[in-house]
């Protein structure tokens, strides 16, 4: 276990059900936060749930979660990048495809059906990452989009997490964002 993987274990060990995690990175130790992230719920926390994906298509981040020996079994993901980058993606059983991450309210409607399918009892929702959906969504729109989101997962019994790297949003979202979560963990490479 690294130094990021220890602090996220540290970090992450009080959070609660009911609550939205705003999860703030550096850009330097991005792919490192997600890898401790996943680890400590998937692998520490035993847990089983939704990574919804707009940055990088889900077939890399399987490989490379994968790769680190997190098992991805009890993982499913919503996927709104495969589509624009690789063409019409092969179906695979844990994924549902979106075209567009600017499809906003299809990821919350996909996020709920996987959701279900999670057989752990303990269950998470991770939103990888705010960032990107601010390059395909309006502003205004994308503030809409996360109200909606935190009341939403804000009322069910599931740990969430938003992913955020610091510095690369548009001031208003970033300020939304803070206000409208439960709690904000700054995870860096310090």
């Amino acid at each position: 276990m690294d130094d990021i993987d220890k602090k996220i274990s540290q970090k992450l060990k009080d959070v609660k059900k009911y609550e939205v995690n705003l999860i703030l990175s550096d850009i330097n130790n991005y792919f490192r936060i997600i890898k401790g992230i996943m680890n400590y719920l998937v692998t520490e926390r035993k847990m089983g749930g939704v990574y919804v994906s707009s940055t990088r298509p889900s077939k890399a981040m399987i490989s490379r979660l994968g790769a680190e020996k997190i098992n991805m079994e009890d993982v499913f993901f919503v996927d709104s990048v495969s589509y624009m980058s690789e063409g019409p993606p092969e179906s695979m059983d844990n994924v549902i495809f979106i075209e567009s991450p600017t499809m906003l309210e299809m990821m919350m409607i996909k996020t709920d059906t996987l959701l279900r399918r999670a057989k752990s009892t303990n269950r998470f929702v991770f939103f990888d990452s705010i960032n990107s959906l601010s390059i395909y969504n309006n502003e205004n729109i994308l503030s809409e989009f996360i109200h909606v989101l935190v009341n939403s997962l804000g009322g069910k019994d599931i740990y969430s997490f938003i992913l955020s790297v610091k510095g690369e949003i548009p001031k208003g979202i970033e300020n939304l964002l803070k206000m409208v979560c439960d709690n904000i963990v700054e995870i860096g490479g310090e």
